[in-house]
């Protein structure tokens, strides 16, 4: 699906969704076919679902609630972009990993991660997305350089497909084991 994002993660306080609900809600004047979806459950799904209806955001954000992960996955990866928008408010952010992002480039999307994580760092890199210190305006931005630039978007879907294949566990062990060994 063109101009759509996906979001696996749990409804809890370790992800803006304010940010991603008011960039959908931007975004709806620009691109009426604007498509937000949402994979998982948790505490705060009907906030989530409430700011959805209050924005009348109904026909732009889909909730699918908990997928096994495997399924989630093949969803996933119909849709053009994946979303990583850590809170900063959380602390363990600052030194995790997303293996969401890292997932969602395995499936060749383009990311739009926090920058308060360090996945952040290879994303940027080699421009396979955007890290970007997460509020609605910032979110907007980065979404609209890749929905009105088919060239940019498949340039960033090349690249996250490049880089995910160098976080290839066979790979990384077979040089690492070359290398020690020979």
């Amino acid at each position: 699906i063109k101009r759509s994002m996906v979001l696996m993660a749990n409804f809890t306080h370790a992800i803006d969704h304010g940010a991603l609900i008011n960039a959908v809600f931007n975004l709806k004047k620009k691109y009426k076919d604007v498509l937000l979806v949402f994979i998982g459950s948790g505490e705060l799904e009907n906030d989530v679902k409430g700011m959805t209806r209050k924005k009348n955001l109904e026909e732009n954000i889909l909730f699918l609630g908990y997928l096994d992960h495997d399924v989630a996955l093949d969803n996933a990866a119909k849709y053009s972009v994946g979303l990583a928008p850590y809170a900063k408010s959380k602390p363990w952010t600052e030194f995790g990993d997303s293996l969401k992002a890292r997932e969602y480039m395995a499936l060749g999307l383009p990311v739009i991660i926090s920058d308060t994580v360090s996945t952040g760092d290879d994303i940027r890199s080699n421009k396979a997305g955007y890290s970007i210190k997460m509020n609605a305006s910032n979110l907007y931005k980065s979404l609209d350089v890749l929905f009105s630039s088919e060239e940019n978007f498949q340039r960033m879907k090349i690249n996250a497909l490049r880089l995910a294949d160098q976080y290839d566990l066979e790979k990384i062990l077979d040089k690492e084991l070359l290398q020690k060994y020979l």
